[in-house]
């Protein structure tokens, strides 16, 4: 279709919503779907003057939704922190939806339930420090530590549900 005009990128947009919603449960779930939709629309609006008349707004769309996805994920990435004690924090500069805040509090639940052996070496793992050094601080074989490592991660996908996922 040949538009040009906002108020036509409007109208043809809310057509597309269906659309756009089923492509938003590609990259995500939840509340957060109609998050992503909401700044897809947002973000198309305001762009609406870079929209190439007789181009295809659906692409153009796909292609806005996909960016601002992958842009959150960057940004929820550079706000990780790791803190001194090995604890993982996320700081997101806007809220996480409802489902994602339970997922995680259930995720520290499950760290904090593992033995303190376990525990201490998924931290230090996920804060990105090698076997190695992980060993030679707890006094054992970099064997070791693997192994728990692997059974910390099983042990917290086992408690929180995850595992039918992954595997």
């Amino acid at each position: 279709m040949y538009r040009t005009g906002r108020n036509e990128i409007c109208a043809e947009v809310a057509t597309l919503l269906p659309q756009l919603r089923r492509f938003a449960r590609t990259f995500t779930s939840g509340s957060d779907v109609d998050d992503l939709v909401q700044e897809t629309v947002v973000r198309a609006i305001a762009y609406a003057d870079q929209f190439e008349p007789g181009t295809r707004l659906k692409s153009w769309l796909f292609t806005i939704m996909r960016n601002t996805f992958y842009n959150q994920v960057a940004v929820a990435k550079k706000h990780m922190k790791i803190q001194q004690k090995g604890a993982v924090v996320w700081e997101t500069s806007q809220s996480m939806g409802q489902e994602w805040s339970l997922r995680l509090q259930d995720v520290q639940r499950a760290v904090e339930g593992l033995a303190p052996e376990f525990r201490d070496a998924l931290r230090r793992s996920v804060a990105g420090e090698d076997y190695r050094s992980i060993a030679t601080n707890a006094n054992c074989a970099v064997g070791t530590i693997k192994s728990r490592v692997s059974r910390a991660r099983s042990l917290v996908m086992d408690k929180t549900g995850e595992d039918q996922y992954v595997r």
